[in-house]
């Protein structure tokens, strides 16, 4: 496969990116944590990370440049004032998202270890951050996304209360997938709703052990109901159309879907 290069400014990496925190990233990466090598594309207003499963099933995190405290993106432009390629290319991502919580998983382990070693201490929300824990303490800390130049390693520099992590993850050559095909302007439905009610709700069917999923829209009452049916049974949950649930809600019919 043919890949042009992109050459950065002399002396300059090709893209540095500096973030207060590692948190946000970690948390948007985690929303196309559902396949192992991600398309990563960077351009002038943020980083895209693109991740396809078999062509079923396809997501995105963009990363805004507001994101981060330093964005810089180095490339000359061209002599005949086309448009420059951007840097492009593809990484593991378990990889990326263990580097990022690299002190998150510190923090974690030394709670485990005291919880063994004091035999009255509770295990109910062990979970929680101490009072002495870095998250606690707000201690300051920075991560920086560098690539030297295109086809070279993605380094991810952490430094928090004085320690410094430095990784070199590997890239590879893009493989763009084609979208699958998607009309926004002829949509079946649009639903807008804050994530958790999402999640309660699944984790209400769970206990049956559906393996089908089935999600039916409406203009009429009930107007989206989650039915999933097992060996155990079915189980069936509707939501109301209110403001405070649905922060969006646009039905042009009937729709009904198994997965």
């Amino acid at each position: 496969m043919a890949n042009n290069l992109v050459a950065p400014v002399a002396g300059q990496p090709l893209f540095r990116a500096v973030a207060s925190s590692t948190r946000p990233l970690y948390q948007l990466l985690r929303c196309v944590n559902f396949t192992k090598q991600i398309h990563v594309l960077v351009t002038e207003e943020g980083i895209r990370f693109s991740a396809d499963l078999t062509r079923v099933m396809q997501g995105t995190a963009s990363l805004d440049k507001k994101l981060f405290t330093t964005y810089s993106l180095n490339i000359p432009q061209s002599d005949d004032d086309s448009q420059p390629e951007l840097p492009s290319f593809q990484i593991q991502l378990p990889a990326l998202l263990e580097t990022l919580q690299i002190f998150g998983a510190v923090d974690s382990a030394t709670r485990t270890q005291k919880a063994e070693q004091d035999p009255y201490r509770s295990n109910l929300r062990n979970y929680r951050p101490e009072a002495f824990s870095n998250q606690t303490l707000g201690i300051g800390g920075t991560c920086c996304l560098q690539l030297e130049e295109e086809g070279g390693p993605l380094s991810i520099i952490i430094e928090e209360s004085g320690v410094k992590t430095v990784a070199n993850l590997s890239t590879y050559v893009p493989e763009i997938p084609e979208d699958i095909p998607f009309n926004r302007d002829e949509l079946a439905y649009k639903i807008i709703m804050q994530s958790r009610y999402l999640l309660d709700a699944l984790a209400e069917l769970s206990p049956n052990g559906p393996k089908r999923l089935t999600i039916t829209t409406s203009k009429n009452q009930p107007y989206l109901t989650l039915a999933g049916t097992g060996d155990l049974g079915s189980s069936v949950v509707d939501f109301a159309k209110g403001r405070e649930l649905l922060e969006t809600f646009a039905v042009q019919e009937r729709w009904a879907q198994t997965y």
